[in-house]
C-alpha cells in the first residue's frame, strides 16, 4: 500500500504546480477569528503587499480604526491596517512603497480590498471589508480577497460596534472609530491580534493497516471543511468520509486494502481545495508558515487619553456635523 500511495504522490505533483496552492490570510481578533481566501489572479500585486505585512507581523496588535456603518447613506465598510497598538498609543504601522491600482473585482459584500489615497496608486498597508455590497467603489479599490466560511459574521459584529468622534482626543484619521464603549481604553478597542497568510494544504498523511491519518493547514472554526476520497487516479466519484471538520487532522479508520486518493476542501467553496498532491512540498513548508505563534495582546489596561466625552455617531445625520468627513476622499490612507 505504500508504494502505491507514493506513486499517487508523484503523479499528482507532476499535475498540478506548486504555485496553485490556494492562500488563505488568518484574522484573529477580540471580535472573533476568521479566514480569507486570498486572490492571486485577479490582484496579485495586492495579495503579494498584504502577505509580507501579515508575514512579518506588521498587523499584530493593530485595530479597526475606521467604521463607516453609522451612516446607512454612506459607504458600509470597516478598515484597519493603519494603526497598531503600542503600550498607550496608536502609532501608524510603517508603510512599504505604494503599489499601483488592480481594480478587476466587484466590492461585493465579504470582500476584502485595500485602501487608499485620492491617487489610484497610493495603496500601503491598509485594508477594508464590504460590510455590503458597493458598487459606488468598483473598479476604484483592488478586491484581492472573500471571507470564508461563516467568518463573515465576525465582520457584521464589527460592522455593529458603536462608532465615535474621537478626533480631538486622537487626531482627524480617528473621526469614525468603532468602540465597545464611549470611553479610549484598550479593552474598547476593535484589536486584530494578528494576521498570516499560508497555503491551504495538506501538511501530512500516515498510514498503517487500514488506517488513515490526514492533517491539513489548520483555519478557524469559521471555516469548516470536509474531506473526500476515492480510489482511483483517473476517474471515480468523489465520497465524503468527514464534513463539518474544524480539527485539521482525520482519522480513516476503513481506508481502502487498495490505493486511496484524498482532498480537503473548504465547506461552500469547492475552489478551495487541498489535494493529495500537496504531501511532500507542504512537508517543507509547514515550519515555516504555521509553526509561528501569535504575538498576543500585552497591553496595558491604561487609558489611551483623559476619559473625555466622546460624541457618538448616528446617522442618517446632518451634512454639517460630517463636514469634515466630507473634506477626506473616502477610504482614503490617512
Amino acid at each position: 500500500m505504500k508504494s502505491r500511495l507514493l506513486t499517487i504522490v508523484c503523479l499528482l505533483l507532476s499535475t498540478f504546480p506548486a504555485s496553485a496552492d490556494p492562500l488563505v490570510a488568518r484574522f484573529e481578533s477580540n471580535m472573533g477569528d476568521f479566514d480569507v481566501l486570498l486572490d492571486p489572479i485577479a490582484a496579485p500585486r495586492s495579495v503579494d503587499n498584504f502577505s509580507a505585512y501579515a508575514n512579518r507581523g506588521a498587523y499584530d496588535v493593530s485595530i479597526i480604526h475606521r467604521s463607516t456603518t453609522y451612516n446607512p447613506l454612506d459607504i458600509q465598510i470597516v478598515q484597519g491596517g493603519g494603526f497598531e497598538l503600542v503600550g498607550n498609543t496608536l502609532p501608524p504601522i510603517p508603510s512599504d512603497l505604494p503599489i499601483p491600482l488592480e481594480a478587476g473585482r466587484l466590492n461585493a459584500l465579504g470582500t476584502l480590498a485595500m485602501a487608499r489615497t485620492s491617487d489610484p496608486d497610493s495603496a500601503t498597508s491598509q485594508w477594508f471589508f464590504n460590510v455590503t455590497d458597493n458598487p459606488g467603489l468598483d473598479f476604484n479599490y483592488a478586491v484581492f480577497g472573500s471571507v470564508l466560511g461563516t467568518g463573515q459574521s465576525v465582520i457584521e459584529a464589527i460592522s455593529a460596534v458603536p462608532v465615535y468622534n474621537a478626533s480631538a482626543q486622537l487626531g482627524p484619521v480617528f473621526g469614525q472609530l468603532p468602540l465597545l464603549s464611549p470611553s479610549l481604553t484598550v479593552d474598547y478597542l476593535v484589536l486584530i491580534n494578528s494576521v498570516r497568510v499560508a497555503p491551504f494544504a495538506i501538511i501530512s498523511l500516515t498510514h498503517a493497516s487500514d488506517a488513515v491519518e490526514i492533517s491539513w493547514t489548520p483555519l478557524s472554526t469559521n471555516s469548516p471543511v470536509r474531506v473526500e476520497r476515492r480510489e482511483k487516479l483517473g476517474d471515480g466519484t468523489w465520497s465524503v468520509v468527514s464534513s463539518n471538520n474544524t480539527t485539521g487532522i482525520f482519522h480513516d479508520t476503513n481506508a481502502p486494502t487498495g490505493s486511496a486518493f484524498y482532498r480537503v476542501v473548504a465547506e461552500e467553496r469547492d475552489d478551495l481545495v487541498s489535494y493529495f498532491q500537496d504531501l511532500i512540498k507542504a512537508l517543507a513548508l509547514v515550519s515555516l508558515a504555521f509553526m509561528m505563534r501569535s504575538r498576543r495582546l500585552r497591553a496595558s489596561r491604561t487609558l489611551l487619553v483623559r476619559r473625555e466625552n466622546l460624541t457618538r455617531l448616528a446617522g442618517p445625520v446632518r451634512r454639517s456635523r460630517l463636514r469634515w468627513h466630507h473634506q477626506v476622499p473616502l477610504l482614503s490612507q490617512m
